[in-house]
């Protein structure tokens, strides 16, 4: 019951705040802040409403870039409808804002490995890319989630391309 009454107290207050000021002070629709698309995308994603909630966190992208909060949210939203490849680009940007963050590097990585899953394609460039996220995650903080279960799958995957590619030399 805690956990219902805080899920509902962080999506409405600003869902009801963001009303308000549209009532109070008539803001015309043109001239939303960053931090109003912000909260407008978390209602919509609240409300199950991904599409329209990736739309408004890139609305407040477009205003602010290295919006921190927007850019994870927007990663979050585009993992949850499977553009894996939209989520990399997110989290890529927020490692360059939080280098020393381990879990901008692992969902890096997995949103890479994800991507190339579903399109059942991948470059040798990638897989090693994602490997050397996920170790770098790793560093940052030793033992970081499954690290070590993804990185032999990765490297069992490398190992694949590179037998297959010595194969056919």
């Amino acid at each position: 019951m805690k956990k219902l009454i805080y899920l509902a107290m962080i999506f409405l207050v600003p869902a009801i705040v963001f009303a308000a000021a549209f009532i109070v002070y008539k803001v015309p629709l043109g001239s939303l802040s960053a931090d109003d698309y912000y909260n407008q995308g978390n209602t919509l994603y609240a409300r199950g409403m991904y599409e329209e909630a990736s739309a408004a966190y890139e609305k407040a992208l477009a205003i602010k870039p290295d919006f921190e909060n927007a850019l994870k949210n927007a990663a979050y939203v585009y993992n949850k409808i499977g553009e894996y490849r939209a989520a990399a680009e997110k989290f890529s940007n927020l490692i360059t804002i939080q280098p020393e963050n381990p879990s901008y590097h692992y969902d890096y990585a997995v949103n890479m490995v994800l991507n190339i899953k579903q399109n059942n394609a991948g470059t040798i460039e990638e897989v090693e890319k994602a490997i050397a996220e996920f170790k770098r995650s790793d560093a940052i903080q030793a033992g970081y989630q499954k690290v070590k279960e993804n990185l032999a799958f990765l490297e069992d995957m490398k190992a694949q391309y590179y037998s297959k590619v010595a194969g056919t030399a």
